[in-house]
């Protein structure tokens, strides 16, 4: 379901993104500008998403999101962000950030969770993503990699471009290292915020049992790199005293 989504959301995004600014102003641009052209980026690819896929209506549920999302940047300075979270109503087992602090859970993702600890590692690995800039990088990256010397000079191609690089960024996994990076990142923050970094174990590990039994799942939790080798990461970190 979401695969197709994204590639049809792929080629209806460009309303923010046609005429080049939020790119200037992500490369050139003070970091207040670089924030809110991130910002803008996300805002956009959000509403298109929640116009093909409603968000749950469970306020009990969404209380419980928030709340330990709000827990988790009571620890961790936000970088003038503005986080939001929400749950998508789809069956398919995903969660993933926008630019800007846009974070989706799938309510297949929550059906398949069985604690807070293991939601806080959902939340915190997508709010690390955000933190660490890897949802822009890659928009700048695979839109530059495409456009860069045309960017100033044909609005036209620009939007196109633009286009196929937010196609390209919602259906692509993120590199082995960053995917690493955000899991580190997600259980030093669990660590300092009281949550149980066994619960990131657990969910992993019951994604790979889900993952066996749906191989043709999609699902940036499941593809790279593998279950094995962020569990092994995730214990590294659990060990290590000085974190």
């Amino acid at each position: 379901m979401l695969d197709k989504l994204f590639e049809n959301l792929g080629r209806s995004v460009g309303s923010t993104v046609k005429k080049g600014k939020w790119f200037y102003q992500s490369l050139f641009g003070a970091e207040e500008e670089a924030l809110q052209a991130e910002y803008l980026v996300g805002k956009e690819l959000a509403q298109n998403l929640i116009q093909e896929i409603p968000v749950v209506k469970d306020s009990e549920l969404q209380i419980m999101i928030d709340n330990i999302g709000k827990a988790l940047l009571a620890r961790q300075p936000a970088a003038g962000r503005r986080f939001k979270l929400q749950i998508l109503a789809t069956s398919d087992v995903n969660a993933f950030a926008l630019p800007g602090g846009f974070i989706f859970l799938t309510a297949g993702l929550l059906q398949r969770i069985n604690s807070k600890d293991e939601i806080a590692f959902a939340i915190a690995h997508e709010i690390s993503h955000v933190l660490l800039k890897h949802p822009m990088q890659r928009i700048v990256s695979d839109f530059s990699s495409q456009v860069i010397s045309n960017i100033f000079l044909r609005g036209g191609v620009l939007g196109v471009m633009a286009k196929m690089a937010v196609m390209t960024f919602l259906k692509n996994s993120y590199s082995h290292e960053k995917e690493l990076e955000a899991d580190i990142e997600a259980i030093k923050l669990m660590k300092k915020c009281g949550f149980s970094p066994e619960g990131a174990k657990n969910l992993l590990n019951r994604l790979s049992d889900h993952k066996m039994k749906t191989p043709t799942l999609f699902n940036y939790l499941s593809s790279h790199p593998t279950f094995e080798s962020r569990i092994l990461k995730i214990n590294s970190v659990i060990n290590n005293k000085n974190l």
